[in-house]
């Protein structure tokens, strides 16, 4: 087999974690649950996929030295999608105690969600066509998203000082833009290699 089956293989992986982020985004716009097991069931079976790739893609790379670059990915894509079920913890959390969001973090975390999306589809790009121009995309695209989730992050300090936001509500809120920016690096290191 060669790698491009394993690339494929990525794609595929990848593809899954934006239909995560979907449901998740349904999950927290709607205070549902229902699109949250979707996301817990699909990475239950993505977790069993991780070794077997990163096996097949060590046993490419001893006989396709260029193949090497691949062989840490699926363990990235694999830390990645623990991210995405902290996240989804934590939307789950918030429907599940009817916790209240002020409109401001919702529309924080409305463009997060947006940005993750196109930052992941850029990644996708990135592992079927190896160009400067796309990798540097995603690279500054995860740098952006982290350092806004950042932000959103202090500005939420002033909502909680100001009894805007509940402090139940402000841990999951901080929870969230936690599981934001470790996906951003663990895109940022799958694109970088």
């Amino acid at each position: 087999m060669t790698i491009v089956k394993y690339i494929s293989d990525i794609d595929e992986m990848l593809s899954g974690t934006v239909y995560c982020l979907d449901n998740i985004y349904k999950g927290f716009k709607h205070a549902d649950t229902e699109p949250l097991k979707k996301v817990t069931c699909f990475l239950d079976g993505f977790h069993e996929r991780v070794p077997e790739l990163t096996e097949n893609i060590v046993s490419e790379a001893k006989k396709d030295p260029s193949a090497s670059r691949y062989v840490l990915v699926p363990a990235l894509i694999g830390h990645l999608q623990e991210d995405v079920r902290e996240m989804t913890a934590s939307i789950n959390r918030m429907a599940e105690e009817k916790l209240l969001f002020s409109d401001k973090a919702i529309s924080e975390l409305e463009y997060l969600f947006e940005r993750m999306a196109d930052m992941i589809v850029s990644l996708k790009e990135l592992a079927s066509n190896e160009r400067d121009l796309t990798k540097n995309h995603v690279i500054n695209a995860s740098h952006a998203v982290y350092k806004l989730a950042d932000e959103y992050a202090l500005s939420h300090e002033e909502r909680l000082i100001s009894g805007v936001c509940t402090p139940i509500s402000s841990a999951v809120y901080l929870k969230i833009l936690d599981s934001v920016k470790n996906i951003s690096m663990h895109v940022r290191g799958i694109a970088e290699r």
